[in-house]
């Protein structure tokens, strides 16, 4: 009888990966059954003594084959079109593991628009080395997940769609939600916006992302003294969004200006479906990477 010595290796990652999520995360892992999608498992989010009913699924490869295309910054992880078209249709939220049988190294890295880079037959991401599957990714994950089943979400913030005053309240309703992390994203930013972005700034991460007509040199001098506020700048930015501890988000019409939104009526529209936030969390993340640091062109303005 013939012995399948890559199944064998596939059933000791997915064992090595569940003892990790067991004993170091404390959360529950469950197998996948039934046909292979590319879903080995379901890792489900604990709290304390309380189960979540958050879950991310993982793809599970074990192997030296997996780490042959290796580098100083991480390992390239390549998979077909088909997997991707699957994953982006799934609900979960989507984490490949690799799995090292020489030494039982595990390291990870999510699956998303922020590090799929397409190729002629699919997909690849870049694993990082130092992303180690062990406690620090239950910090990773949560912040993922968000912590939605502890706060509901206050009448004033239901999702919805509303003029605006003129006084920006609908929007300061949504910044005064934040207890972790705000993301921020405005073409022009008047100067008590940017204050008030700092103030919170000295409680919770602050990262804010305008264009270069923001950069006068009053506002300049204004952020940031205390390098408490992020702040970088992309060409050519039209959104126009908050995202609240990737659990709440709005889009807006308004720029976040004092002037501008007195002088004509905006729609504010709040949302907390969690994979739109998601979305539009990653989006921020993407245009993130390609801005230009403030720190940067301060240096060049000296």
């Amino acid at each position: 009888m013939r012995y399948d010595h890559s199944a064998a290796l596939g059933s000791e990652g997915e064992t090595a990966v569940e003892l990790i999520v067991k004993r170091s995360l404390r959360w529950i892992f469950r197998r996948a059954t039934g046909p292979d999608c590319g879903i080995d498992g379901i890792v489900d989010q604990v709290i304390g003594d309380e189960v979540t009913g958050r879950w991310i699924s993982l793809q599970i490869k074990s192997g030296d084959r997996y780490f042959q295309e290796s580098s100083r910054e991480g390992v390239v992880f390549r998979d077909t079109q088909q997997h991707l078209d699957y994953y982006r249709a799934h609900q979960l939220p989507k984490v490949i593991v690799l799995h090292y049988p020489g030494t039982d190294a595990v390291i990870w890295q999510w699956i998303s628009e922020e590090t799929i880079v397409p190729t002629p037959k699919g997909y690849k991401v870049l694993v990082p080395h130092e992303q180690k599957l062990d406690a620090s990714a239950a910090i990773a994950w949560t912040r993922r997940l968000g912590r939605r089943h502890e706060k509901p979400i206050p009448p004033e913030l239901k999702p919805e769609s509303r003029f605006s005053d003129g006084s920006l309240s609908t929007i300061h309703d949504v910044l005064g939600r934040a207890e972790e992390e705000l993301l921020v994203a405005a073409p022009f930013l008047s100067m008590d916006f940017l204050t008030l972005l700092d103030f919170l700034a000295s409680k919770l991460s602050v990262r804010v992302l305008t264009s270069p007509a923001t950069l006068d040199q009053p506002l300049l001098q204004a952020v940031g003294i205390e390098g408490r506020l992020e702040v970088r700048i992309l060409d050519d930015l039209h959104l126009k969004s908050i995202v609240v501890d990737r659990e709440i988000a709005c889009l807006t019409s308004a720029n976040l200006t004092r002037r501008r939104a007195a002088a004509a009526r905006e729609v504010v529209t709040i949302f907390n479906t969690p994979h739109l936030v998601d979305d539009l969390g990653d989006q921020f993340q993407q245009f993130w990477s390609q801005a230009i640091p403030l720190g940067n062109l301060r240096d060049s303005h000296e």
